[in-house]
């Protein structure tokens, strides 16, 4: 089974008319119900009239990569063109008789594979075609190993860096408890969520994964006793 990555970013609908942009928005709107899924609320669509007088909808969206965001971005088109059945004919024929361009930018965290990273995919289809012709382009992507730091460099919320330090602990708590539970030491006397209140505004102290933990015994003390002074205060 595939890890599962959450992403969240921003798509942009463009369209030369209301009732091609609806039709485009219907269709895309499958991408909804996948198991790796590409999920927004229509009624959060902001429209305007664009610089070339073609209308466009911008919403943001969240979902969950196969194994990477990428994956679903490379295949979204044969992924939906599978998928048509629950599209009426007049909607069918809407999109097939008009063009449309979406831009679809995304970031996204795995744990298990330990990264972050972003992207954008673009999506065109000429007049006059079905819309399995829809043209894929994947433009630039990055990504790193996953931390806080890189976390915030991504730009992912504040608010997730502390459910990430619990994270960092709980790592390092299980890992050792198995491993070597003499390593905890001191942080026994303590529950998870006593450690994760202490260290609430000091996360770049916390390792972000297994990846971090060294059987160095200097560098396990250190990151033990980083915890405890903040406990202790």
């Amino acid at each position: 089974m595939a890890n599962i990555s959450y992403a969240e970013g921003v798509i942009i609908f463009a369209a030369p008319n209301e009732a091609t942009l609806d039709a485009v928005i219907d269709v895309f709107n499958i991408a909804s119900h996948f198991g790796y899924d590409t999920t927004f609320n229509p009624d959060d669509i902001q429209v305007s009239l664009g610089d070339n007088g073609d209308i466009v909808g911008v919403v943001p969206f969240y979902g969950s990569g196969r194994w990477t965001y990428a994956t679903n971005t490379e295949r979204m088109i044969p992924w939906i063109n599978e998928n048509l059945d629950s599209i009426n004919a007049k909607t069918l024929d809407t999109l097939t008789n008009s063009w449309f361009n979406i831009t679809l930018t995304w970031r996204e965290y795995e744990l298990g594979q330990a990264f972050v990273a972003s992207g954008c995919a673009y999506y065109h289809k000429h007049e006059g075609r079905d819309f399995d012709t829809t043209v894929t382009v994947i433009g630039d992507e990055s990504s790193d190993d996953l931390s806080v730091s890189s976390l915030e460099e991504y730009g992912f919320d504040g608010s997730f860096y502390t459910d990430f330090s619990r994270e960092g602990i709980e790592n390092f708590m299980n890992y050792f408890m198995w491993n070597d539970p003499d390593a905890i030491g001191d942080l026994a006397l303590y529950s998870i969520d006593q450690l994760t209140d202490a260290m609430r505004g000091h996360e770049h102290d916390v390792f972000a994964s297994l990846e971090y933990l060294s059987e160095d015994e200097d560098d396990i003390k250190d990151y033990r006793e980083r915890i405890l002074n903040r406990v202790r205060q």
